[in-house]
């Protein structure tokens, strides 16, 4: 922004004897905001000067290219303030540059509740990634693979035969972690998933007809996921 519309904004604000904290109360922006848009080192979004226009009674193009002087409403302030030369503004200017405002509790008020929320956030992050690598670590390929001679000496479910389905799950678990961690369930390895459950039933139970029919399921999955990842 320009310096010549930071003038006009510090202009405006003075003319209706608001302190920047005032301002930035009615508008709903921080006073370090305001501080800045009066510094020219930032320009206020199209909702702020929307609302500065509104609370100063004039057009965007008053506030923002300074086409003509205030309304009706602010002569007798105008007044007051055209004793003010350029000089003045600029040295006003330049002196918030060098020294702001020093009344910053409801700013410093803010901060510790951001800081704190942010705080919270950051441990409950680590708290799950802490968890994601402590399953990543898990030695799950160990385990399946000790199933599965348990499951082929003893005789239980199935034995050799079925027991090699143990395998399967090893890609559904390392996939199952990062999907819902992220919530991507995209991630996760269904097609392996629908496989396991149709061989289980039909070595299990011979219900090889009509448990085909879960294999549509695929594309339906990846459509859904695929929809869910748009909104």
């Amino acid at each position: 922004m320009n310096l010549e519309t930071a003038k006009r904004l510090l202009k405006y604000r003075k003319l209706h004897n608001l302190s920047q904290e005032k301002l930035a109360e009615q508008i709903g922006v921080s006073r370090q905001a305001v501080s800045k848009w009066e510094r020219g080192e930032a320009s206020p979004d199209t909702d702020n000067l929307i609302a500065l226009s509104k609370l100063y009674n004039i057009s965007l193009d008053k506030l923002v290219l300074g086409e003509s002087e205030p309304s009706v409403a602010t002569e007798k302030a105008s007044e007051t303030f055209s004793k003010k030369s350029e000089e003045t503004i600029t040295e006003e200017i330049n002196k918030t540059n060098s020294a702001p405002e020093t009344n910053y509790e409801d700013e410093e008020s803010t901060n510790e509740d951001e800081n704190e929320l942010y705080s919270e956030d950051k441990e409950d992050e680590e708290k799950r990634k802490s968890i994601q690598k402590a399953l990543y670590r898990f030695p799950y390929p160990v385990v399946a693979t000790i199933l599965f001679f348990i499951y082929g000496f003893t005789g239980i479910g199935g034995g050799w035969v079925y027991g090699w389905l143990v395998f399967l799950t090893i890609p559904l678990y390392y996939t199952f972690i990062p999907a819902f961690f992220k919530r991507k369930p995209v991630i996760f390895c269904y097609p392996v998933f629908v496989t396991w459950i149709y061989l289980f039933l039909g070595f299990k139970y011979t219900l090889w007809h009509p448990m085909w029919i879960l294999f549509l399921t695929i594309p339906l999955y990846y459509s859904v996921c695929s929809n869910l990842s748009r909104k």
